[in-house]
């Protein structure tokens, strides 16, 4: 099979180490499959539409799910959110045992806005999405932690966004370099953030990325793990984990456990 097609179906499963599970799921693809009559992913923001169960080829989501999924205020980002959750879901019916269907599995988020499964605190999530793809990464072990985030590689002031989110050490690094090496460290900062569950609760310049090294306030953390890969042509995905034993600064929330 084809690597550089499998990201293209209503979900892809990869492993980034043997307890960090990657699912991808192709927006486009995850409405053929999975939508009664399957519709079309927006480019644009539209209005958004009342789903229900019967919409759906299978029984996917909770009723709360539901009601969460039609608060929202457009169509895209509906569909988004659907497609990180189906990831979500798909990575726990795969992996976890016993097998769950896949409404049973939910999921609630913290203060910061940190997803978490309401019935397996404990395994570590990470959800993200830009454009047709949506992205969750899971550890299969409670003893780590994960960030994930993917962005569509479109162009955009480079020149005002190094300013605004990045250090100088980080500037002059990146001056001159490809779009693509600056989505590299945009994606790892926000991965990053996500893996401490501050997420936009903290500054992205408080985040620094250096070569393949995370610096966040100053400090390095060299027990921090990085992954970047393109998915298709037009966007990059990135993941960071780690153990609960480093000494990476988690906020509170994610301590409960």
């Amino acid at each position: 099979m084809n690597p550089s097609t499998d990201f293209f179906r209503d979900f892809h499963l990869f492993f980034v180490d043997p307890d960090i599970a990657v699912g991808v799921v192709f927006i486009p693809a995850f409405l053929e499959h999975h939508l009664i009559p399957p519709i079309a992913f927006p480019e644009i923001f539209l209005k958004p539409v009342m789903f229900e169960r019967q919409d759906f080829r299978q029984h996917l989501f909770s009723l709360l799910e539901f009601e969460m999924l039609n608060d929202f205020k457009n169509l895209k980002r509906q569909l988004q959110w659907l497609a990180g959750r189906f990831a979500v879901k798909q990575l726990v019916k795969r992996l976890i045992a016993p097998p769950r269907n896949a409404h049973t599995i939910e999921i609630e988020y913290e203060p910061m806005g940190a997803p978490f499964l309401s019935s397996m605190p404990h395994i570590p999530i990470s959800i993200a999405h830009s454009g047709e793809f949506a992205v969750a990464a899971m550890g299969l072990d409670d003893m780590f932690r994960v960030g994930v985030d993917i962005e569509k590689n479109h162009m955009i002031d480079m020149e005002g966004v190094l300013e605004i989110a990045f250090s100088l050490r980080e500037q002059s690094v990146l001056q001159g370099s490809l779009q693509s090496e600056f989505y590299r460290s945009w994606t790892l900062k926000e991965a990053f953030l996500k893996l401490i569950r501050k997420g936009f609760f903290e500054e992205v310049k408080s985040v620094e990325i250096l070569g393949n090294q995370i610096f966040y306030a100053g400090r390095v953390m060299d027990r921090a793990q990085i992954f970047s890969r393109p998915i298709g042509s037009r966007y990059i995905f990135s993941l960071v984990y780690t153990t609960v034993h480093s000494k990476i600064p988690l906020s509170a929330s994610i301590l409960r456990n």
